[in-house]
């Protein structure tokens, strides 16, 4: 793999010096991945002493259990063909490494010439080493997502790859995201990298497509990061229950301190009034 670049086999097909580069460990399991295709068949499962499809059915109950596709091939079987071919339609953005902090957008407008070849992203990144008491091991996460020409957000890792979990939001967990898109109408797709949370940054990231795509302009570009409606209207309840706790706390807080210095001076008055009927009593 790691020869197909430094020999310059990439972009033409044929080794060219003038072409080659060293690629990075994220370029190269990028690449790895990306050649990846799913495969079909059954695999004997020996808690279940049956045979079940490697590709799952959704609408067969028979096959609704714990264990979830990606758990039995992950993205695939590794077929180098799928990108070293000259008619793979691979696409690297940038040979080095592009680095991302928090916040900020990475976009890459392609033209999608025809549905003849899929559509497929992938992304990868070296991510720094985690705590071993975190719940979450992924410590900078980046988001991968793919808009279509009717601004369909496709994230990575979501329905549209070969993991095939339905996604609202983007992946958190994972430094592989990859979308696939089959079958697609042919324009122009927006594709975005977003530094979502890279405390440890800046990070740099490996990009690949294929397909029988271009690059283009003028892509149709998309609102809130790629964030779903659904998860901005928690976020923005969220920003206003933050401003009305700091707004009503402080107001709280003046109440109570008011009634418990009116206690307190009630209780110094009886017990004033208290030692003053003493004093009479005694006389």
């Amino acid at each position: 793999m790691r020869q197909f670049y430094v020999n310059g086999y990439y972009p033409s097909g044929n080794p060219r010096s003038v072409d080659g580069f060293e690629p990075s460990a994220a370029l190269v399991k990028a690449t790895l991945i990306h050649s990846t295709e799913v495969l079909d068949g059954l695999i004997y499962l020996f808690s279940k002493h049956e045979w079940y499809p490697l590709i799952m059915k959704d609408e067969d109950p028979k096959y609704k259990f714990a264990l979830m596709n990606q758990y039995f091939q992950g993205f695939g079987r590794i077929n180098l063909e799928n990108v070293f071919e000259p008619d793979a339609g691979l696409y690297i953005p940038y040979k080095k490494d592009r680095s991302i902090k928090t916040g900020q957008l990475h976009k890459f407008c392609m033209r999608v010439k025809s549905a003849k070849k899929p559509f497929k992203v992938t992304l990868t990144w070296t991510d720094p080493p985690s705590s071993p008491a975190a719940r979450i091991n992924l410590v900078n996460d980046l988001d991968l997502i793919v808009v279509s020409p009717d601004d369909t957000k496709h994230f990575g890792n979501g329905q549209n790859s070969p993991i095939g979990v339905k996604r609202i939001e983007p992946d958190y967990v994972n430094n592989v995201e990859q979308v696939f898109l089959n079958g697609m109408h042919p324009g122009k797709y927006l594709v975005v990298v977003r530094g979502r949370a890279v405390p440890f940054g800046p990070q740099p990231y490996a990009l690949i497509m294929s397909g029988d795509i271009e690059t283009s302009t003028d892509c149709h570009d998309y609102d809130d990061n790629g964030i779903p409606q659904v998860v901005n209207e928690y976020r923005n309840t969220m920003y206003v229950m933050i401003i009305l706790c700091g707004l009503v706390i402080p107001v709280l807080a003046l109440v109570v301190f008011y009634f418990y210095f009116q206690y307190r001076k009630l209780i110094k008055k009886y017990r004033r009034g208290g030692e003053e009927l003493l004093e009479e009593e005694e006389f």
